[in-house]
């Protein structure tokens, strides 16, 4: 169902299958139920780095206001890519949430300050 310029999750869902494209979230939730969230994607992928990288938040400054952080971590449920510093300088930055491949930490910290963080845990 149409909703102003967005289309809600039932739709886009259903038109994914018709085209054979695989569009599931499997196993990222928010962090409470009461999160939604909307807003243009702002991608990053983490990888493996053999040697000295940048630091998780390196692409923090670059997301313009309204957007939706969507971070691809592979899955990891062993190292995290955002935590309260990231969530702090999202608020600053008028970021709308975040969407996790992986898990977030500083869970009590994001749910305090209500910044719409869907990840596969905490």
């Amino acid at each position: 169902m149409l909703q102003g310029d967005w289309v809600g999750t039932p739709a886009l869902s259903d038109a994914l299958d018709r085209h054979g494209l695989a569009g599931q979230a499997d196993g990222i939730a928010p962090l409470t139920p009461a999160f939604r969230l909307r807003g243009p994607a702002f991608t990053v992928r983490f990888v493996p780095t053999g040697g000295r990288g940048g630091t998780v938040g390196d692409f923090i400054d670059e997301v313009p206001p309204g957007s939706v952080v969507v971070l691809d971590n592979g899955g990891r449920r062993d190292v995290t890519v955002w935590g309260d510093l990231l969530t702090t300088a999202a608020l600053k930055r008028g970021v709308a949430g975040t969407v996790i491949h992986g898990v977030c930490r500083d869970a009590a910290r994001i749910l305090e300050v209500g910044l719409p963080v869907f990840s596969a845990g905490s």
